[in-house]
């Protein structure tokens, strides 16, 4: 624990520091959720089906940077 507290502490994630990158994501994650609206995927023609994908992808691709980035904590 206390390696993941020094490495917030002291580090950046790609050279932002941990408060910018947070406020990125959720205003990236705010985004994402007004376009997945059924207003707005029914205006670009996006299915159920499509949606289905892409999360299941955003998923995979989340974990697999959680699992790259908590290697770097070890």
């Amino acid at each position: 624990m206390r390696k993941v507290y020094n490495y917030v502490k002291y580090n950046s994630i790609y050279g932002v520091n941990i408060t910018t990158a947070i406020i990125t994501i959720l205003i990236r994650t705010g985004f994402l959720i007004f376009l997945w609206r059924k207003e707005i995927a029914d205006y670009f023609s996006v299915s159920g089906e499509v949606k289905q994908r892409v999360l299941i992808f955003l998923v995979v691709i989340s974990t697999i940077a959680l699992g790259i980035s908590s290697l770097q904590l070890l």
